[in-house]
């Protein structure tokens, strides 16, 4: 196929299966049993940044087994690391529920690009 169908259909119709099993590889027998993130809305305002997120555990589930079927009440944050790459006093980290905002303290990060998390 030609660049442009490979950008603007291939990509954008495959990211996403990618994505969630690059995520998976790290803990192929956990992760992928959810609870995924599905919802994300980020707003900047000056020194802070307010995060609303809502996570599912059955959003991608192929079946409708018990373990697939429980609420989520909370989705942890963690601003420039990785979960699986923290260490100790290593940037920011805390709790949105699921449904609600939060609002993050940015005025300590150095200004460029950040990565947020869940």
């Amino acid at each position: 196929q030609d660049c442009n169908y490979f950008e603007n259909r291939i990509i954008p119709d495959n990211f996403p299966a990618l994505n969630y099993a690059a995520k998976s590889s790290k803990a192929p027998y956990s992760i992928p049993k959810g609870p995924d993130v599905i919802i994300t809305k980020i707003a900047v305002n000056g020194n802070s940044v307010t995060v609303e997120s809502v996570a599912s555990d059955n959003a991608f589930a192929a079946t409708s087994l018990p373990t697939s079927q429980q609420s989520v009440s909370n989705i942890r944050y963690f601003v420039d690391f990785h979960p699986y790459d923290r260490q100790d006093g290593a940037g920011q980290s805390g709790t949105v529920f699921t449904g609600r905002s939060v609002t993050i303290d940015i005025s300590d990060l150095v200004a460029g690009r950040h990565s947020v998390y869940f």
